[in-house]
Parts: structure tokens; sequence; C-alpha cells
């Protein structure tokens, strides 16, 4: 199963004339498994929406998309009778997962500060930040290092680069996605959550 999920989790599909609707789990066309095609149908809708913005260089959109990536990731691993993705959650996927090349690190309430400064009122300046608990991350399009802190300067601002955040987040997902789906038990909660998760889906002539 690992083998196969990375192979699939890496896969691209074409552009079909499509409908977004979330899953109800039912074959449509030449679909497979359920859980191969709905897993690869939803990770790769993520990807391609981060690099639609990316390439058009809508920054701030690219990072909401970033940080609603993690949530999901967030979400498909919780314990089964868990309802809803949690702050707490957030930060253990991304202290584990999300990683740069570099020596200076964004942690996870770094990220969750600022998910929820963009998700909420489209800046950088959450209640975290404000009671000094995470750095305000400043956006950049691409540097090296790719992420930049001089406390000597601001100990409260760190700069990353958003194409940098895109590649790290990216590999979190396939690293994350088949140690997921080694546990059955996990995997088989996750398959139910992914009835929900918004998709493409091509649909017939004749079923439209």
């Amino acid at each position: 199963m690992p083998q196969e999920l990375r192979r699939r989790v890496g896969s691209t599909t074409g552009t079909p004339d499509c409908w977004l609707f979330p899953s109800t789990g039912c074959i449509v066309g030449d679909m497979a498994t359920f859980s191969d095609d709905s897993l690869n149908s939803g990770v790769q809708e993520i990807k391609r929406g981060i690099d639609v913005t990316l390439e058009n260089e809508c920054f701030a959109s690219c990072a909401i998309l970033i940080y609603s990536a993690i949530d999901l990731m967030a979400y498909l691993g919780m314990p089964e009778k868990q309802l809803d993705v949690t702050g707490k959650d957030f930060q253990e996927w991304a202290d584990r997962y999300i990683h740069f090349p570099c020596k200076e690190q964004l942690s996870g309430v770094d990220l969750w500060a600022a998910r929820c400064g963009m998700m909420h009122n489209y800046g950088p300046r959450s209640r975290l930040v404000r009671e000094g608990k995470a750095r305000n991350i400043v956006y950049a399009d691409h540097q090296i290092p790719e992420i930049r802190f001089n406390p000597s300067i601001a100990t409260d601002v760190v700069i990353v680069s958003v194409r940098a955040m895109r590649d790290a987040l990216f590999h979190a997902i396939d690293r994350y996605l088949v140690d997921l789906f080694y546990e059955s038990e996990k995997a088989r909660v996750a398959e139910t959550r992914l009835d929900w998760v918004i998709k493409v889906i091509e649909l017939r002539k004749d079923e439209t």
C-alpha cells in the first residue's frame, strides 16, 4: 500500500470539463477504487490550486490555500470520534511534517498564528502574534535562505519564501499520506473523511 499510494499521490491528471461537489463515495465514469481516486483527486486539486495562485503571483491567496491544506491533513489524521480539527492538531502536524532546507524553521505555532490571521482578517496579526506567543510571518517571493530571522533587528518578525512554503507543504503531504495509509485503522478513518472533501469529478454527458 505505501508504494502504491506514493505513486498515485505523485501522479497527474488531465483537466476535464467538471463539476465541484462533495463526493458521496459513488463511482463515476471510469474511476477505480474509491480510496485511491478520491485521495488522488483531492490532493491534486489542492496542489493545483496552490500552483495556480503562485504562478499568477497571488501570494496571499497562495498562503491561505497552504494553511487550508495543513488543516485538511490534520483533519484526516484526527481520532475517529473527534469531529473538528483544532489548533493543537494543526500545530502538531506542522511541527512534524513541515520542514525547510535551511537552518531556520517555522514552528507549528508560527504557522497556526499566521493561518488564523490570514483566514480571519487577511493579515498577519492574529491574537497569538499580538500576545507575543508567535512570530509575525512576512511573505517573500523567492529568497535564499528560504527563511530569514534576525533577532538583533526584530524578535517578532520572520520572513519566508512563499515558494519554499509550497515545496515544504507538497513534500510534507506526500510523506504524511504514506505514513497515514500505512496503518489500516487510520486509513479507514481517513477514507470516511475523504467523502466530504471537495474534489473534481468528470461527469459523462448523459449525467449532466
